[in-house]
């Protein structure tokens, strides 16, 4: 009976520790990254007195040479004799958000962006130029640190007699572990396209293929500008 006694005695003495550890604080919440994409790709082109759309029907067709009738074309006035004309953002064609969602899943973004150890949370909405200069985070939560990249700008860009590229704007914003903006770096990048400008001498897989490789290295350009900044 004395030995029974003795062993509760030291149960009891025991358990406290035991339960103080099943009780353990959480861990803390993680740093994020959050990325927007673009609301879609838009089209700029000049050239000499043609008229142009952007034709593309759920990512089947590229860019076509017939007369516009699309309410989103803007005219600019001629000059040189060449004529410019401006369509989009236009989510149906290549380079819709969802497929910039999936181009940059594909990437160490966080590490790319100097912020590793960052989970990357994808948005499927989109934000504009407008929404980046607001100095507070563009969505709330508990994280122990902050930061945002957004694509507020992507055009294919076609001139007369000058080949054409992809054009970007991509901005990252960085609050750290508090509320307050630390930094905000926005940068314009193009880079050129390979495949032929003539729509007859190119697939149009080969041309989204060329614009999806064109996004990961204006991408990629950003990254390593972020990275250069951030050391000086």
């Amino acid at each position: 009976m004395a030995r029974l006694v003795l062993y509760l005695i030291g149960l009891a003495a025991v358990w406290p520790a035991v339960a103080q550890t099943a009780a353990a604080p959480a861990a803390a919440p993680a740093c994020e990254l959050h990325v927007w994409p673009s609301a879609g790709l838009a089209v700029t082109r000049a050239r000499a007195g043609e008229n142009f759309t952007w034709n593309a029907i759920d990512g089947e067709q590229a860019v076509s040479g017939y007369e516009s009738s699309s309410p989103t074309a803007q005219w600019s006035s001629e000059y040189d004799d060449l004529k410019t004309e401006h369509h989009g953002p236009d989510a149906r064609g290549p380079l819709t958000p969802a497929r910039q969602i999936v181009l940059m899943q594909g990437l160490p973004l966080a590490a790319m962006l100097g912020l590793p150890g960052y989970r990357t949370v994808f948005h499927s909405e989109t934000k504009t130029l407008g929404d980046v200069r607001k100095p507070a985070r563009l969505i709330e939560g508990e994280t122990a640190c902050h930061a945002e990249l957004i694509l507020t700008d992507l055009t294919y860009a076609r001139v007369y007699a000058h080949g054409h590229n992809l054009k970007t704007f991509w901005v990252l914003r960085d609050f750290g572990k508090g509320s307050d903006m630390k930094r905000r770096t926005g940068l314009a990048l193009e880079d050129k396209l390979t495949v032929p400008t003539d729509e007859t001498k190119r697939t149009d897989k080969a041309f989204f293929a060329d614009l999806e490789r064109a996004f990961i290295v204006t991408l990629e350009h950003f990254s390593k500008d972020v990275q250069q900044g951030s050391k000086q």
